[in-house]
């Protein structure tokens, strides 16, 4: 459908394309690269030969558990050595990753689960107060006596067995990592190799969870090719190279992370620096100690990086490659824009990018616009009602195929995902310009961009909607000085009920992953909601509402204050 390249296209990477595997790509990166410096996990230092090694005895572990290709593994963790190496191993012999969100809560975990069909899942104990195998464990009673490989529970009917990457754990039936890995000794190197080399650019390879704008989290369908390819696009058009140290604060379960921060560093040579939280004093001494050169950041943990009193104590001349954006750049007393890779355009379905411009080119040619379609990319602006193809410079809705977009939704039919053309409807607003560069121009639906991810106001509004404490309420984006688009509940309690801010709030933790709980909530009059005949809420007159109602709060921050001047429009479509 939508992931095909026209015939005899030069998708503009060093390799065949039948070496768009995973396990081909960490073959390929050993043999160019061997020892150079891969990774650098914690007290973990891998080469690339290292790299090699430690996929593939996890690839032998999952083949004595009794892998197959086409089973799905689940493998929920920050990012650190052992997910890659769960990650890689498992895809390297043809199964189909799923890569959980250690952001999510447990209701959201086991709903991926139940959803994902996942025969194993490899999981961390813990990681910043989530306790992963504890909830999971109070879910499923059942691992308390189960033997791994033998577990069989209602709730999850397809998971049979349960790793824990810690080496240890206190719940019995789940396998250490340790154990697990240990049985794979068994696997011959021949039997390993052949394995690996059954598995095609064309076999899925992910199943990436995202939030729709329905607020219902869609599962993306990825097939080998999309991954590698696009780590080879991005490490050319980051301009990464071989004596790069690479540092990113996206985590590798987003297609953004292990793309952009991850995947192009290693297809270049570079090494690639993980920290599995980011704290800022730790994060800091961890650019200084090792040298990081390349700084793939959001705004707001940029800002928080910049706004440590840390920074002025640590050495960081050798990092010279920040977002032109970043308020780094003045903490560090630097001003030149000589480098950003947000000249591009992409999402989930696509792997990330389907049009973009080198990192180094001149600021003058990469700001005001997406950059120009990738090879390969069919990239065409529709009329939103007819469907018809637009002319230049007019606005409609971005749709795209090309060699990196998805197989399609899982559990879904292909038209839910592409028309008979095979296009994919981004549900993007856009226009090309007599250059062929493309301009986002906002969304066709509600979905709210804060700190780097969607999020999607009607899954806030729903859950808020139960709780039966509110007459009224409206989730909107409104423009913030880091965050792009802060997440603001704007609501009008029932009659009588003398609720707070802060009761708001804690009412959505541990509802909520933490991004989607909004920064603000604001206690609105019902009048404000701009409510029609219908009793439908007004959706540019809440968003006014919320802009009067923040300007005038005494504790807002002076530095969203100024960004919310009264020329300010806010930048959420409708």
């Amino acid at each position: 459908m939508g992931d095909t390249a026209p015939a005899g296209v030069d998708l503009g990477i060093p390799v065949a394309v039948d070496r768009l595997t995973l396990g081909r790509f960490v073959d390929d990166l050993a043999a160019r690269f061997g020892a150079r410096e891969a990774i650098v996990s914690g007290s973990t230092r891998w080469s690339f030969d290292d790299l090699r090694r430690a996929v593939r005895a996890a690839a032998r572990g999952f083949v004595a558990a009794g892998v197959t290709k086409g089973e799905h593994v689940a493998v929920l963790a920050g990012s650190k050595s052992e997910w890659v190496a769960a990650v890689f191993g498992a895809a390297a012999i043809g199964a189909v990753v799923i890569p959980i969100s250690s952001y999510a809560t447990a209701d959201e975990r086991h709903e991926v689960l139940a959803d994902c069909d996942a025969a194993i899942l490899v999981c961390e104990e813990s990681l910043q107060g989530n306790e992963y195998l504890a909830d999971l464990a109070r879910a499923v009673p059942e691992l308390a006596t189960a033997v791994p490989g033998d577990l069989l529970v209602e709730a999850f009917p397809h998971l049979r067995r349960v790793v824990g990457f810690d080496g240890s754990t206190s719940v019995p039936g789940v396998e250490p990592w340790s154990a697990f890995i240990a049985r794979g000794d068994a696997v011959s190197e021949r039997l390993l190799d052949r394995l690996i080399a059954e598995v095609d650019p064309e076999d899925d390879v992910f199943i990436l969870y995202t939030s729709g704008s329905t607020g219902a989290p869609k599962a993306v369908v990825h097939r080998h090719r999309a991954p590698v390819l696009q780590s080879y696009r991005l490490g050319d058009l980051t301009q990464t190279g071989p004596d790069d140290r690479v540092f990113s604060a996206l985590p590798l379960f987003w297609c953004a992370g292990f793309a952009m921060g991850f995947g192009a560093a290693l297809s270049q040579g570079a090494a690639v620096i993980l920290q599995e939280v980011i704290e800022p004093e730790v994060t800091l001494a961890l650019l200084e100690r090792e040298r990081v050169t390349t700084l793939h950041a959001p705004p707001h943990v940029a800002a928080r990086l910049a706004e440590h009193p840390d920074l002025v104590r640590r050495d960081l001349s050798a990092l010279v490659r920040l977002s032109a954006r970043s308020p780094l750049h003045a903490a560090l007393g630097r001003e030149a824009d000589t480098w950003d890779p947000a000249s591009a355009y992409g999402m989930s379905e696509s792997f990330t990018v389907v049009t973009g411009l080198p990192a180094d080119a001149p600021a003058s040619a990469r700001h005001g616009h997406n950059g120009p379609a990738l090879p390969g990319v069919d990239l065409r602006i529709l009329d939103p009602l007819t469907g018809d193809e637009l002319p230049v410079g007019e606005t409609g809705e971005i749709v795209v195929r090309g060699p990196s977009l998805m197989r399609g939704y899982y559990h879904q039919p292909p038209e839910a995902a592409f028309d008979a053309q095979g296009f994919f409807h981004t549900q993007d607003l856009g226009h090309l310009d007599a250059d062929g560069m493309l301009h986002w121009d906002g969304r066709l639906a509600r979905m709210i961009r804060s700190r780097g991810v969607n999020v999607a106001p009607v899954e806030i509004e729903e859950i808020l909607g139960r709780w039966g404490r509110l007459r009224l309420v409206r989730v909107v984006g409104v423009p913030h000085p880091t965050y792009g688009d802060a997440v603001v509940a704007c609501i009008a309690p029932q009659p009588h009920d003398p609720l707070h801010e802060d009761d708001v709030l804690e009412y959505l933790r541990g509802r909520l992953t933490s991004y989607k709980v909004p920064s603000r909530v604001l206690l609105l009059d019902p009048a404000d909601f701009g409510l029609t005949d219908s009793d439908k809420v007004g959706l540019v007159a809440v968003e006014a509402a919320a802009r009067r109602a923040l300007l005038e709060s005494p504790d807002l921050a002076p530095e969203w204050r100024e960004h919310l001047s009264p020329e300010t429009t806010v930048t959420q479509e409708h």
